[in-house]
């Protein structure tokens, strides 16, 4: 490390190493937090791909790889603030804290640089698995080179980090004398460029595919959500670029190089959180559904006809008696009274009479003479074929007398499970007095 400049320490305060300005314990408290979130979101991610959906890919290998030099970057600076007391001025520091410091720091370099990339590769890895199976061509070429884009500057900022300086051990030997060392405040500056253009990039990127899905409301909303994580960690990835450009301006190194740290801890676990939410919702709505199954279960498409009296509803199959007066394939867009007489419902279109132990086919029924007038059109349907039942008062089953006529009264029940798309014709109800 070249030591400033007389004429910069010459303007520094009195060193104090009894009570001195530090930033006190918020980056242990916030690398914790960050580091149990981010595991605990990780854990449910590959519990979620492996057991659940059966569906664990490359993007999760990364995601994991990414995990291991995140979370060791985030113990490193807690280590280097409590233990060696990287949270004060430089002019407050002791000199023996100085070496293992700049030790740590370097290998943090490696390590940000590490899971930065390994985490974007996440999520193109993901993005090209979307892109691939809806065909586009474009975007997928896209993906491929972005993909190799960051696997090369991975590789370059590691290598040049590596050997900055020739031997290596005059990275953390403090000279203030020339080093056989490369540029370092513009190694640093480029390294924190181009990491935050590669965020970006991979924040904006799946935008196009995102807005062309045909989504609910709800789960557009979670799309929207997700790119605000994302544009959150990028964002803290400008801050770091601010603070990683005052350690080239600014002398008191230990100070800012801590607000480097911090940024940087920042957007790399909450860039591992934004990656795995997604890969979440199985396990929430699994095992969490009261809480989640607002969020996450998709509109019913179906269309009620208020004209049918709604009896049971289940997940699977809905229950109605069919009240209205004609046929049609086109529901209402607005509930229609009942009326409050049921004897002056339509009864113009019959449906046969009852016939006991005997199967009713629903595809082609003639209709003979009646009371009402003949009804010689068949009734087609488009439904699947079913198994229904007809009832009917307990009556029917009674002899019939001449001295007193018996009332009937006829009811259809018709099912429909909730993922056919297929309208149902209906079929109007009737009710005969024997």
């Amino acid at each position: 490390m070249q030591l400033p400049p007389n004429s910069a320490t010459e303007s520094w305060p009195t060193p104090n190493y009894v009570n001195p300005e530090t930033r006190g314990h918020i980056g242990m408290a916030v690398g914790i937090l960050l580091a149990v979130m981010v595991t605990i979101i990780l854990a449910i991610r590959l519990y979620a791909r492996k057991w659940l959906t059966r569906g664990f890919g490359l993007d999760d290998v990364f995601i994991l790889l990414a995990y291991l030099p995140a979370t060791a970057y985030t113990i490193i600076g807690i280590v280097a603030e409590q233990k060696f007391h990287w949270n004060r001025h430089t002019w407050d520091l002791e000199l023996e804290y100085f070496v293992p410091g700049l030790q740590l720091i370097l290998v943090n370099q490696i390590l940000f640089n590490l899971a930065t990339s390994l985490t974007k590769l996440s999520i193109l890895a993901l993005l090209h698995r979307l892109t691939s199976a809806s065909g586009d061509r474009m975007m997928t070429i896209a993906v491929m080179a972005s993909i190799a884009i960051i696997s090369l500057n991975c590789f370059i900022f590691i290598i040049v980090s590596i050997f900055q300086c020739t031997p290596l051990w005059e990275f953390w030997e403090l000279s203030s004398g020339p080093q056989n060392c490369i540029d370092q405040d513009a190694h640093l500056r480029a390294i924190n460029l181009i990491n935050t253009l590669t965020d970006w990039l991979v924040v904006l990127l799946p935008l196009k595919t995102a807005l062309g899905l045909n989504l609910p409301a709800r789960q557009i909303s979670m799309v929207i959500f997700l790119f605000g994580v994302g544009v959150l960690a990028s964002s803290a990835g400008i801050a770091r670029c601010y603070f990683a450009w005052m350690l080239t301006t600014n002398f008191d190194t230990v100070w800012n190089n801590w607000s480097s740290w911090f940024c940087s801890a920042l957007e790399l676990n909450i860039g591992i959180i934004c990656a795995s939410i997604p890969a979440t919702k199985p396990f929430f709505s699994s095992y969490l559904p009261n809480v989640f199954e607002t969020t996450f279960r998709p509109h019913n498409s179906m269309t009620m006809d208020w004209n049918r009296k709604l009896l049971t509803q289940s997940p699977s199959l809905t229950t109605f008696i069919d009240q209205s007066s004609t046929s049609s394939t086109f529901l209402p867009q607005h509930p229609t009274p009942l009326l409050s007489n049921p004897q002056l419902a339509n009864l113009n279109k019959p449906l046969p009479p009852i016939v006991s132990n005997r199967h009713v086919d629903l595809e082609a029924q003639p209709v003979p003479v009646n009371e009402f007038g003949p009804y010689t059109r068949s009734i087609k349907t488009s439904l699947p074929q079913r198994a229904g039942v007809r009832f009917s008062d307990p009556c029917r089953n009674l002899p019939p007398s001449s001295s007193q006529p018996q009332d009937r009264t006829t009811i259809l029940i018709m099912y429909r499970a909730d993922n056919e798309s297929v309208p149902i014709q209906q079929i109007p109800s009737r009710a005969s007095f024997a």
